[in-house]
């Protein structure tokens, strides 16, 4: 008892340090439970393939799929005749694979798009126009915790990757107004939709 009677607040901060920890590891606990629950092998569909390295048209089947982050940060790599692009996955992504290409994915793992279901759209990640939201003019809003202080929308002609397949590249500042059609694609970084038709 002598050792906080010298100083008062010891005991308080120590209780605080303690309960601040033991909050913590709650936190954590429960991010790992909810991640093993939510991207356990029975909630997959049986086309799912796992992060790894694969030669297309021999250990993963040519074709469009979208890809699910596994975790806080997810990437993937597309490589074809020593050209190579890539991309982040937050909280998903669509690709388009090619026979003879070398797919790269971490901390991810990709589903055929037709077996993909719907997809949230109430923030960041890339949807095909016509299958996970319709045509139309959408309202979109800038994320108010965004480092940048802003948004970025981006929408593309196809799911390539390629720099020349991005017909729009947009900075969300408060709101702003997009239009997309059928068979494009959009993908949304730190904003949402804020309105649709």
């Amino acid at each position: 008892m002598r050792q906080y009677q010298k100083y008062p607040n010891f005991q308080n901060r120590k209780l605080l340090s303690i309960s601040c920890l033991l909050a913590g590891s709650l936190y954590l606990a429960y991010i790992l439970i909810s991640g093993i629950l939510r991207f356990s092998p029975s909630a997959l569909p049986a086309d799912c393939y796992p992060a790894g390295t694969y030669l297309v048209g021999t250990e993963i089947p040519a074709g469009e799929y979208v890809l699910f982050c596994d975790s806080f940060l997810a990437y993937f790599e597309l490589t074809e005749e020593g050209q190579m692009v890539n991309d982040s996955v937050s909280p998903s992504s669509i690709v388009t694979l090619k026979d003879n290409q070398t797919f790269y994915m971490e901390h991810c793992h990709a589903v055929p798009i037709q077996s993909a279901g719907k997809l949230d759209l109430s923030g960041d990640g890339m949807f095909k126009v016509g299958i996970h939201l319709p045509a139309g003019e959408y309202v979109l809003e800038m994320d108010e915790d965004s480092p940048l202080g802003y948004g970025y929308a981006e929408i593309s002609e196809n799911s390539s990757h390629q720099p020349d397949a991005v017909s729009q590249q947009i900075i969300v500042k408060g709101t702003v107004s997009i239009t997309v059609s059928e068979g494009e694609y959009l993908k949304l970084c730190r904003c949402r939709i804020l309105a649709s038709p």
